[in-house]
Parts: structure tokens; sequence; C-alpha cells
């Protein structure tokens, strides 16, 4: 059985953890930090987040994992980006997430193959709308990041209108 621990306090979503030792205060920081930055930069993402996300959770994978669970209301991030990403990023990610919190929020997409390049760009487009807003002078490198970002990604075509709309039709008008 999981047992979800408070691990530190901050005016936005609840900071938990599924995991068996206790999280450095230095990684708790830097959590703390993403999620700050967050509303200093972007208070109306920061809003939402709010209304949309009830918790940030902590667990245990040995590689780059993140992911909003529909309904469960929380963002699980994986240690290993703690551990190897700064604040910076880890605040993109939270708003990647957030994109999906918001979907679910406002019931939007029901979870369905189909949607799910055009659901993704739209997590990438606000991704790179949070870094947008990092000022040059403490974040010298974002711009770099952004260009790679919106490069490497497969999501970051813009998806046609028709992108698996057939498909989308048939499984939401099925009984």
């Amino acid at each position: 059985m999981y047992v979800h621990r408070e691990i530190g306090p901050t005016d936005g979503p609840r900071l938990l953890t599924l995991l068996d030792e206790p999280l450095p205060p230095e990684l708790v920081a830097k959590i703390i930090e993403a999620v700050a930055l967050i509303a200093e930069l972007d208070p109306k993402r920061y809003a939402r987040l709010l209304f949309d996300l009830d918790a940030i959770t902590i667990i245990e994978i040995s590689k780059p994992y993140a992911a909003y669970m529909p309904g469960a209301r929380t963002c699980y991030l994986g240690n290993y980006f703690l551990r190897e990403y700064p604040a910076s990023n880890l605040a993109i990610l939270i708003a990647h997430e957030g994109t999906h919190a918001r979907f679910d929020a406002l019931h939007l997409v029901p979870w369905c193959r189909a949607l799910k390049y055009r659901v993704e760009h739209r997590c990438l487009r606000e991704e790179l709308a949070l870094a947008s807003r990092f000022p040059r002078e403490r974040f010298p490198d974002i711009d770099n990041w952004m260009a790679d970002r919106a490069a490497s990604s497969q999501y970051s075509r813009s998806p046609t209108r028709a992108h698996g709309l057939s498909r989308v039709h048939r499984h939401l008008t099925r009984s």
C-alpha cells in the first residue's frame, strides 16, 4: 500500500511523496521554487493550476517520467527529474501536466488515442508560452532551450483539423 506523505509547505498545490525515504530538503526546495516561478512569471497559469490541480506527488522511478492522472487531480513527477533538472525545467514540466489537468477539469478531452497528438501539441505550446516569460537575465539559455524543444518534439508540427477526427467521431458516436 502506498502512503502519500506531505513534504513541504506551499501556497500552491500540495506537495506529496510516495518515496520510502524522506526527500532531501534541497529537492523539496527545488519543487517549491518551480511552483513559485510559475506564480511569479504567469499568475494566470498559476491560478488555473490552483483550480485544476490538488497535488504534485513525487514517485520513485529511475527514468524521466511525469504524468497527470485524469480524475486524480494530481501531477506525478519521477524523482529522476528532481535530481537531474533545475527548477525552471520542473516549472515547464508542471505547466505541461497542468495543461492535461485543465483538459480533465473542463471535461474537454476524453482519453482517446486519436486526439493524443493534438493534446500533446497543445501541451508543448503551453510549455513554450511559459518559457517565453522567463527573464533572459536570469535564464540566459532559455531561447536556446525553446528552439531545441520546438525542433526536437514530435508534437511541434501543428496538427491538421482532420488529424484523427474520423476515428474520434467513430469513438464518440458508439453506444
